[in-house]
Formats: C-alpha cells, sequence, structure tokens
C-alpha cells in the first residue's frame, strides 16, 4: 500500500508549527528526548515516522484499516507500527466506532479461552501445543508452547473421539470457573483474565517512568509501556533486526513521502494564521 500525495517539504514545515512537536523538536538530543531523532529533516520516534496535526493522520488509519476492517485494536497496532502522534489511540477509536462494516460485523468466527474448538490446539510430541485461532478483533493467534507433562495428556485426552469443528472443553462450566477466578481475586473472570494482565503490566511500566516533565515525555513513556502490553494482548508488532535495518527502513519512508501528501498546503496555511508571524 502506497500513499501517494505531493508535497513532502510542507510536511516539514507542519512539524514546525504544531503545538506537541515544536516542543520536541526544541528539546532534541536531550535525555528526556532521547526517543525522538531527525532524519532529512523527517522526525522518527524510534522507528515511528512522527505525524504533526494535518489530513495526513486520518488518511493513514482510512488506509490502514480500509484493507480489510481489521476492528480497532488491529487497526490502532498497523498505525503505531510505523507512525506516531499523541492523539492516535483517540481518533483511531473514534474512525472505527464510525465504520458501519466494523459494527455490523458481529458473526467472525472468533474463540476465546473457553470456547476453542479441536482445530485450535495441535499435540506435538512430546509436550507442546500448537494454537492457531482467531481471538479478539479477528487477530490470527499463532503460538507453540511446551507445557507440562499433564497438561499435553489432558489435551489429548479432551480431543480423543471429537470431530474438529466440537468444543475441546465441551463439559467447561464457565460459571463454575469464573467462581473459582473470584475466589482468587474479586471480579476476576476468564473474560477479563488478558485484561487483568495487560493493566498489571501497564501500571508497572508507568510506575517506573517520569512522573515529571513535559507532556511528551510522559507520552513517549505511555507508548513504550503499550508495547508491552500489545505482547500480552497479541497486538502483533514487527521489531527491527538491527539498527542498520531499521535505517534502511526509516530511508525508504522518506523516499515513499516525497510521493505523499496532498491537502498539506490547506493545513500549513490554517496553521500559519494561528500564529503571530
Amino acid at each position: 500500500m502506497t500513499l501517494s500525495i505531493p508535497g513532502f517539504e510542507l510536511f516539514k514545515e507542519l512539524l514546525e508549527t504544531d503545538p506537541f512537536f515544536t516542543k520536541i523538536m526544541a528539546g532534541l538530543g536531550s535525555q528526556n528526548f532521547s526517543e525522538f531523532f531527525l532524519v532529512d529533516g523527517f522526525l522518527f520516534h524510534g522507528n515511528q515516522l512522527c505525524i504533526p496535526e494535518c489530513s495526513l493522520r486520518l488518511q493513514i488509519i482510512k488506509e490502514l484499516h480500509g484493507e480489510g476492517h481489521v476492528g480497532r485494536d488491529r487497526t490502532l497496532q498497523l498505525v503505531w507500527d510505523n507512525y506516531f502522534w499523541p492523539t492516535i489511540r483517540r481518533e483511531v477509536e473514534r474512525y472505527v466506532e464510525r465504520c458501519h462494516v466494523c459494527q455490523d460485523d458481529d458473526e467472525a468466527d472468533t474463540v476465546g479461552c473457553c470456547t476453542l474448538k479441536v482445530s485450535n490446539v495441535e499435540c506435538i510430541p512430546p509436550n507442546k501445543l500448537k494454537f492457531d485461532f482467531l481471538g479478539k478483533d479477528s487477530i490470527q493467534y499463532v503460538n507453540t508452547v511446551e507445557v507440562e507433562l499433564p497438561v499435553y495428556k489432558a489435551i489429548g485426552q479432551f480431543q480423543g473421539g471429537k470431530k474438529q469443528n466440537d468444543d475441546l472443553f465441551d463439559k467447561l462450566d464457565t460459571a463454575k470457573l469464573n467462581a473459582h477466578l473470584k475466589e482468587l481475586m474479586p471480579g476476576l473472570t476468564a473474560k477479563v483474565l488478558r485484561t487483568f494482565n495487560a493493566s498489571i503490566t501497564l501500571d508497572e511500566m508507568l510506575s517506573k517512568g517520569t512522573k515529571q516533565g513535559e507532556v511528551a515525555e510522559k507520552i513517549s513513556v505511555y507508548q513504550n509501556a503499550n508495547k508491552e502490553v500489545a505482547i500480552i494482548c497479541n497486538h502483533q508488532r514487527t521489531v527491527s533486526k538491527s539498527h542498520g535495518a531499521q535505517i534502511s527502513k526509516l530511508t525508504d519512508k522518506i523516499e515513499e513521502l516525497k510521493d505523499v501528501i496532498k491537502d498539506l498546503k490547506i493545513d500549513l496555511d490554517r496553521a500559519k494564521k494561528g500564529s503571530p508571524h
């Protein structure tokens, strides 16, 4: 997918008038903004291209979401994989909430930990299980894990004599399971277990971050914490293998951006009208 909007030079000028990125540009090189750097005049946060306030933000969300109407979480992750601005989450949520295709698509064949089918789990001797299923927002989860031998044998027994589309845990009583979980912690259920783990991780990461400083610094800490939470929630990110590969990818983005940016002249004019110049 390629965004084709001419006028990339205006993009750099928009950075200088953006109320959020202006502070970061002024603080480049300091410890507080160590994750930000410039490449040929373009600002990056790690391997994410920083997008100033302009119509390009909406176009990015529209392009990435429209590839397959993948839902809020997956769209958010696709945007985060390559782009950065402080209000990404809010803008993605607003866009997906207004997407009629996503709101009407309630019949996807998705499963959770209590509704796995026999076909979703493969026993690999001597004691590994391969999971392959569609989870929340129709995001595919594929993972092979090593388990204790009693667990491995139990899964094999649960699969015995069943068809591929039969429930793996057909005798499971979720009410009893949730009652047991609530004994361990008030309010804990199978449905919110992943959310609980993600929340704990986010809280721990944020508590280690800066409690002082500019809003931009705090947002940077929050974005890093979100990366850890994404792992728990199966929001699949692609991580650069090396610095050299990362720089190569950034260079490709810059070349692509030279063909990018369609209505930025209007955005720049509006931004200048709001400045004292």
